[in-house]
């Protein structure tokens, strides 16, 4: 780290949900706090020039807390819409495919994100011909989208849209 202090953000936002983790504090170390962080910049910048140059570390402790606080609401929140999103998706996936593989195309979906069609095949596993159907039914209804279209021996990379619009936001 330079005299200037770069890299002690990134620094804390590794180790304090490791720490937080290590004393059991999360059940994972997985408490994202960038958001909180990027929506105020400029107050975090200060108080990490208060500690540099005016050992404010209380200030800057209360600030993180406060960041870790309502960051972990905003996770929450967000993780319950993504499993309304699945209990949606429970009914309209199985009836778009009308396949009996209903729910484990969906458990795919939501465990690829974006994804090759190949990769969506072997983890589904599902034979070329039920996959390509049930790609190309959830394509028609915009559920899936289309990142990459497929070129010589590379496959078309392809996005479950609904879940992507949600977590992006």
């Amino acid at each position: 780290m330079g005299q200037d202090g770069v890299g002690l953000g990134r620094t804390g936002r590794i180790l304090i949900p490791l720490f937080l983790w290590h004393k059991n504090r999360l059940k994972a170390p997985m408490l994202y706090i960038s958001e909180y962080l990027k929506d105020n910049r400029e107050i975090y910048t200060q108080k990490l020039l208060d500690i540099s140059e005016k050992g404010k570390w209380e200030e800057w402790v209360k600030f993180f807390l406060d960041a870790v606080e309502v960051q972990a609401g905003r996770n929450a929140t967000k993780a319950l819409e993504v499993l309304k999103l699945y209990d949606q998706m429970k009914t309209s996936i199985p009836n778009i495919t009308e396949s009996p593989y209903g729910i484990v195309v969906l458990d795919t979906l939501f465990r690829l994100l974006t994804f090759r069609c190949t990769d969506f095949k072997n983890i589904a596993n599902l034979n070329a011909q039920t996959s390509n159907r049930i790609l190309s039914r959830l394509k028609d209804e915009g559920i899936l989208i289309t990142l990459k279209e497929a070129s010589g021996r590379s496959p078309e990379v392809l996005r479950f849209s609904p879940l992507y619009e949600l977590i992006k936001s």
